[in-house]
């Protein structure tokens, strides 16, 4: 059945009136409101924010309204608002009374779904819905913010549940259904058995699977091709994956309620056929890579940071380098191999032990003649980013505005200018990337030795010595932090926060908005200045100066990638305009050669490949994808790991790497991506998280401590939280997966224990 046919099977969608209880003094107490009358701030909770979007798809979703947070209280105690809440249900009703449902502010979020725990109710005659609205309401937590949903009810011959992708084995090529005969009832709690499908997205035809072997008859390909056109534009209203609940009767196929996927877990069969790493990816990009980031900025970090380190070691590369998996790059750990041989275990920074976790073995010193002379060899060849790394650095950064402002801002239209531009941008990179990687080394290695000696001092004399040395550290980071604060406080951005901090983004990914298009609303970043930098003061030591360089090394290069994310605007809007794609912001699911092929030779990128990467990311977007993959090391699979609840007293015991000294107590608050951690945070709160940006570090003066999957002693998100004072736990595998949102944890930010109290 086509969407068009759906339409005129289902009949018109009912578009009830919003309904009004006034209050003695006439002043409005209460507001039942229609979806055509809902505002974009309105405070609706997430389920209804489903509906929302939904209705702008112009779904087939039976009538609704929703009553917003605080605002359904008070007619249950006004004697006068009964005759109204009468009038309401009936407008609603189809014959079958309403369903009353939850829409709390915390309830089917992308962070979490909290599925099943406040009430649905529902009610056959007006004379039920005071009651039933109030257990809606008495089912949320205290403070939390309940709005609540009323929904006509229909009465279905199937209903069912239609996911992105199977939970446990997503696959891009199949969505997958759970189907039920009669209401959907049964299968939400848990007491029906259903029928399991996989649709297949291409032609829309279920694949019966699970051990299945047939299908209610009242299921049929008409349906579950109408419901596979559905999913992919929910998913694009949505921005992920979702899983949608869904109903037929006699008049056609209806859509009930959408929500986000949270987690999903990928099907094993693509997995690198090597022991691979997504080590020093998965810190920088959270999220799934798009493709033109993918053909532009991971090829140079690739270039300078393995090819590069491996030819200055003798080394050979190993093949496949590189391999895909659920939109993170992995790196066969041969790589890291050959990279680190001859080097002693011990002598590994925090950073480079996580190459070895449980399972795959690092490689084993063997002392050989010669190690040392080919050690300063390599130094001395490389001693202008290695020893003067210092001095290089200042170079560059003193150098940099003028040479972006002698690069064309190329807007798309001369195709060999923007060609060119983006040429020099990248060269820019790759000098960076080339005094950037010294920086890093240098910095590793300094603050280890400091540590190891630091260890050895009587606790009160170690202690006072890391923090005079963290005391002695000026963060660019920090100083952005605080100015992002001020202005999402006051609402008031002004030109000089867009000058020095616009061009910061909370991830490297181009298609990631910068700081001066979230808050100044500026429809592409603004050419950027190294004006917040200012000038180093002098006389700190050189320690606590390369400290600072790896938040002033991403704070410089966000400058490049700005001027980069410009450019791809300007070729998206270029491209839109001659209706090459359907819209500026498709430029991201494009490679770098296709928008050059468009640019010059008017090649029209091909649609559906377009679409086809957009859903790509949608789906990947909550899927599980470890740091680590060893095909053959059972520990390595990418498995939901076990709740704590179902682990022996001992292992409610975490153990990871102490990065930010103090112990803390807290509710944690998990978030499987460090971009959800925008929302007000509670105070008392222990933020778990799988890695941490630089740029998504403006809540830390929010949080009482801070456990992360994986960094090491010098990553952004230990540097910040030193610079904060929050105690870190850094580097515990399966954390996110093993803690739960609610859970009180203690941490201890110098054993690096993590304790679930």
């Amino acid at each position: 059945m086509t969407n068009q046919q759906n339409a005129k099977a289902a009949g018109p969608r009912p578009r009830p009136s919003s309904s009004h209880v006034r209050g003695p003094s006439g002043v409005s107490m209460h507001t039942c409101l229609a979806p055509q009358d809902l505002m974009a701030d309105m405070p609706i909770g997430g389920k209804a924010e489903g509906l929302r979007l939904l209705y702008g798809l112009d779904a087939p979703v039976p009538a609704w309204g929703v009553f917003p947070v605080g605002a359904a209280r008070s007619p249950l105690d006004d004697t006068e608002a009964s005759d109204t809440l009468s009038a309401l249900f009936h407008s609603l009703d189809g014959g079958a009374g309403l369903a009353v449902r939850s829409s709390g502010v915390n309830e089917d979020q992308r962070g979490a779904s909290r599925a099943g725990a406040y009430e649905t109710r529902f009610c056959g005659t007006a004379d039920g819905l005071p009651d039933a609205i109030k257990a809606v309401l008495d089912s949320g937590e205290a403070g939390s913010g309940m709005a609540v949903i009323l929904q006509q009810r229909i009465e279905p011959l199937i209903s069912g549940v239609l996911f992105s992708a199977h939970p446990s084995r997503a696959r891009l090529d199949r969505a997958y259904a759970e189907i039920v005969s009669g209401t959907p009832v049964g299968l939400v709690d848990g007491t029906a058995a259903p029928h399991r499908v996989f649709l297949d997205l291409d032609s829309g035809k279920p694949v019966v699977g699970d051990g299945d072997s047939d299908l209610p008859s009242d299921f049929s390909e008409d349906i579950a091709q109408n419901l596979c056109g559905w999913l992919r534009r929910v998913e694009r209203a949505f921005a992920c994956a979702v899983d949608i609940e869904w109903a037929v009767d006699d008049r056609g196929l209806w859509l009930l309620q959408a929500r986000p996927i949270t987690r999903l877990y990928l099907d094993p069969g693509p997995r690198p056929p090597v022991p691979a790493t997504s080590w020093f990816f998965d810190q920088r990009f959270a999220d799934p890579i798009r493709p033109i980031t993918r053909s532009t900025l991971l090829p140079l970090i690739i270039r300078t940071g393995i090819k590069e380190a491996l030819e200055m070691r003798g080394k050979a590369l190993p093949e496949p380098l590189l391999h895909d998996y659920g939109g993170q790059l992995y790196v066969a750990t041969e790589a890291y191999h050959r990279l680190l041989s001859g080097v002693p275990s011990a002598w590994l920074t925090a950073d480079l032990r996580q190459l070895y976790p449980d399972g795959l073995v690092a490689p084993r010193w063997v002392p050989r003649f010669g190690l040392l002379a080919e050690a300063l060899a390599l130094i001395w060849r490389e001693r202008r980013q290695g020893l003067f790394n210092l001095r290089e650095w200042q170079r560059f950064r003193d150098d940099l505005e003028a040479s972006l402002l002698a690069i064309p801002d190329a807007d798309g239209r001369d195709s060999e200018v923007w060609c060119a531009a983006w040429e020099d941008l990248d060269k820019l990179t790759v000098s960076f990337l080339r005094i950037h990687r010294w920086s890093i080394m240098l910095a590793d290695g300094g603050y280890g030795l400091f540590r190891k000696f630091s260890g050895w001092l009587p606790p009160g004399l170690r202690d006072a010595s890391r923090r005079r040395l963290q005391a002695r550290v000026n963060l660019v980071t920090a100083k952005a932090n605080r100015a992002r604060r001020t202005v999402a406080e006051s609402g008031i951005v002004d030109a000089g926060f867009v000058r020095r901090f616009g061009h910061r983004s909370v991830s490297l990914d181009y298609a990631a908005p910068t700081w001066g298009e979230e808050f100044a609303g500026l429809d592409k970043p603004a050419l950027p200045t190294t004006e917040a930098l200012g000038e180093r003061p002098a006389g700190r030591g050189v320690l606590p100066r390369l400290l600072e360089l790896r938040e002033e090394q991403r704070f410089v290069w966000e400058m490049i990638l700005a001027r980069q994310r410009r450019m791809l605007l300007h070729a998206g809007e270029r491209l839109a305009e001659q209706n090459m794609l359907p819209s500026r912001d498709d430029i991201w699911w494009l490679t770098l050669e296709e928008i050059r092929a468009a640019l010059r030779d008017g090649v029209v990128p091909d649609p559906g490949q377009v679409r086809q990467r957009e859903r790509a990311h949608h789906v990947y977007l909550p899927a599980c994808r470890p740091s680590h993959i060893a095909p053959d090391t059972p520990g390595e699979r990418c498995e939901p790991a076990p709740k704590h609840g179902d682990h022996t007293d001992q292992s409610r015991i975490f153990m990871g790497l102490g990065a930010s000294t103090g112990r803390a107590r807290g509710t944690a608050l998990v978030l499987h991506r460090p971009a959800e951690a925008s929302a007000p945070i509670k105070e008392a709160t222990i933020l778990v998280l799988p890695c941490l940006d630089p740029a998504c570090t403006a809540f830390m003066e929010h949080v009482v401590g801070l456990v992360i999957e994986r960094g090491g002693l010098l990553s952004h998100a230990a540097i910040v939280a030193r610079e904060y004072g929050i105690p870190l736990v850094i580097g515990v595998p399966g954390i996110v997966d093993a803690v739960e949102t609610g859970d009180v944890l203690d941490i201890d930010g110098e054993q690096g224990v993590v304790e679930v109290v």
